[in-house]
């Protein structure tokens, strides 16, 4: 949150979903200028991050959506900088600044264009989910993200394909993501194996692979 406070004039809520009871008892250290724009949503049930975001947005009251996971940081001007992109575009991604155990950074850029994102898009999902900045009504309008607890990201990347969103891809880092142990489990074991697989199922379905 402390890393927003640059363009607190910009943001008009700060919505905090805490994502089933054992979450209810994290602290957050709200920087003063937040203080009057923030929302808390407290979900009983751990449903996973992609459901999280859905309530998030459904009891948000603006126009635009930016997204930021706990434990990452916004970088500097990112607010502005998809601000001005969303009067032209649909949507807006950029890229990652990642950063390891061990404190070495590496880049991570998205699909540069729809077309390659369309390729791209039966192996990987060609975006980097935590730089999505959307309009609401949008996002609504396709169903927000898949009821998945990994690959809720990568149907709805499909999604805004399929829909042939006006899609921008901005070749900066916007945000600051930390690979932490809990990170890495996420992404393996059985549960990992059966939502990718029903992620592919609903790219089929949507016509998007072979």
């Amino acid at each position: 949150i402390k890393s927003l406070v640059n363009e607190d004039f910009l943001i008009g809520e700060i919505l905090i979903v805490f994502d089933g009871y054992e979450s209810f008892n994290k602290q957050f250290s709200i920087p003063d200028t937040f203080r009057k724009k923030i929302k808390y949503i407290y979900c009983g049930i751990n449903n996973g991050p992609g459901m999280a975001r859905n309530y998030g947005v459904l009891f948000s009251k603006n126009k635009y959506i930016f997204f930021l996971d706990c434990g990452d940081q916004s970088l500097p001007n990112r607010a502005s900088i998809q601000l001005a992109i969303l009067d032209k575009y649909d949507v807006s991604f950029g890229n990652i600044r990642e950063i390891s155990p061990t404190g070495k950074e590496v880049i991570r850029k998205g699909a540069s264009s729809y077309l390659n994102a369309r390729r791209l898009i039966p192996f990987r999902n060609p975006f980097n989910n935590v730089t999505m900045a959307i309009k609401k009504n949008l996002f609504i309008e396709l169903g927000g993200y898949a009821n998945l607890r990994v690959a809720e990201d990568w149907v709805l990347m499909g999604k805004i394909i399929k829909k042939e969103l006006k899609i921008s891809s901005l070749d900066k880092a916007l945000v600051k993501v930390f690979i932490g142990e809990n990170f890495l489990q996420r992404r393996c074991g059985k549960k990992f194996f059966y939502d990718i697989r029903r992620c592919l199922r609903i790219l089929l379905k949507l016509n998007l692979m072979n």
